[in-house]
């Protein structure tokens, strides 16, 4: 039987909303207490043109930019990291837990502020759906946690 045939039987289509973005930190490390607030300028900055690490923002002063509200309706958030560790290490360029231990502070500093920003507005929650790391960049994507759950 050809299977393209059936492919209607067990394929349907459906728009999404996908909030992408990438940012190079510079190997900042995400356990520094000033990487929060800067991320959450990043992500929800009222000028999508600043710099992440100039002057702090209060999460509670973003909910009305369009940029931040942006946001609010996404089905997926994917976000991609550069050099999240010291690249001019050789013993982070061979995976060593370092690099494991960055990309799971990454992980959780992302989640934490995308779920700080959405539960100021009152939008959804998410969590982290996969991600992957290749040496010194990491790339996270976080869907929507159904209501209820």
């Amino acid at each position: 039987m050809d299977m393209l045939s059936k492919r209607a039987d067990f394929m349907g289509t459906a728009s999404l909303n996908i909030f992408t973005a990438t940012w190079n930190t510079g190997n900042f490390t995400p356990f520094d207490p000033n990487v929060y607030p800067d991320l959450v300028k990043w992500l929800f900055a009222a000028n999508v043109d600043s710099h992440p690490f100039g002057s702090k923002v209060s999460v509670d002063s973003l909910g009305d930019s369009a940029e931040g509200k942006q946001l609010l309706n996404n089905d997926l958030i994917v976000i991609c990291l550069q050099e999240i560790v010291n690249l001019e290490n050789p013993y982070n360029l061979i995976g060593d837990f370092t690099t494991y231990r960055y990309y799971i502070g990454w992980a959780e500093v992302l989640c934490s502020a995308i779920n700080e920003y959405h539960r100021t507005v009152g939008g959804k929650q998410y969590a982290l759906l996969t991600g992957t790391n290749l040496v010194g960049m990491a790339i996270y994507a976080f869907a929507p946690v159904p209501r209820g759950t």
